[in-house]
């Protein structure tokens, strides 16, 4: 994952998907927590919960507690949403 992580591409992609969302000060807006937890739980049931947790690590590294717990809520759930969530 820290390799992964240096290469840059996962910040680029949350930049992308994310939009303004991404910045410090908009992320925990009404409508970007909403947006935020909808990436987080697509990327969980393709990529798994852990790495998607890790890689968020690295890219938001000024988040707050209540981010987290975004997170956490949106792993956990794409964890239990389908199938291949919980395989």
């Amino acid at each position: 994952i820290g390799s992964f992580d240096d290469t840059g591409v996962p910040q680029g992609f949350f930049a992308l998907t994310m939009g303004k969302c991404a910045e410090r000060e908009v992320m925990t807006a009404g409508g970007c927590v909403y947006w935020f937890v909808v990436i987080v739980t697509i990327l969980s049931n393709i990529a798994s919960n852990v790495p998607v947790c890790q890689m968020l690590a690295a890219t938001f590294p000024y988040a707050t507690p209540y981010q987290w717990m975004q997170v956490s809520f949106s792993a956990t759930i794409a964890g239990n949403l389908t199938m291949l969530g919980s395989a």
